[in-house]
């Protein structure tokens, strides 16, 4: 036999009754504070950071693009600026080349090898080109003697005697070996007239 839906059970009324009779208070302002307090969030590896980023959908727009563009476009313009090849003002000025002579001082060097029919310096202030700075045949001293113009700064530097033999500056108190077998003298420019510096 069914019972009767509208029949109602004695204990399920009671319930009923106890239920409407419960007053709703609003909880003590600190207890929201509290429970705040005490909930810390989970740490996440960076591992679990990372794959939360790349999980993360990306919406790319025109507006958003233009700052890197504009940072790719700049860091662009500064390597140029950066790795552009340098001109070489270190070497002897020629008449009409433009390079500031003020800057410049003048350093004598000489070679006593009178045997020698031919004298050229080379070195790292014009990038040891094969073509080296011709020194002349001073009659009165019996030297080989060569002008340079240079900034201040260290430089090395040798003789190439008949267009073959290659010598260091036997006046030269520092030396550096080339690594092919040969040495290089060392001058060194500072904020005198160079000469006192070929050392």
């Amino acid at each position: 036999m069914e019972k009767n839906p509208l029949t109602i059970d004695k204990d399920q009324s009671r319930m009923a009754g106890l239920i409407a009779n419960i007053r709703y208070e609003e909880p003590p302002e600190f207890l929201t504070e509290n429970v705040m307090a005490r909930i810390r969030p989970k740490k996440l590896t960076f591992m679990q950071r990372l794959a939360r980023r790349l999980r993360t959908p990306v919406a790319v727009t025109p507006l958003k693009l233009l700052p890197a563009g504009v940072s790719g476009f700049a860091v662009l313009v500064l390597a140029i600026i950066l790795l552009r090849p340098v001109p070489n003002d270190r070497i002897t000025p020629q008449e009409g080349s433009g390079l500031p002579a003020q800057s410049l001082h003048s350093v004598v060097l000489f070679l006593d090898r009178p045997d020698a029919r031919d004298v050229e310096v080379l070195g790292s202030f014009n990038n040891w080109s094969k073509e080296g700075i011709r020194m002349v045949w001073d009659k009165d001293r019996g030297l080989w003697m060569a002008v340079l113009h240079l900034k201040r700064g260290s430089y090395e530097y040798a003789f190439r005697v008949n267009q073959e033999e290659i010598v260091a500056d036997p006046k030269a108190v520092l030396k550096r070996d080339d690594g092919f077998g040969h040495q290089n003298s060392i001058l060194i420019i500072g904020n005198g007239n160079g000469n006192e510096t070929r050392i």
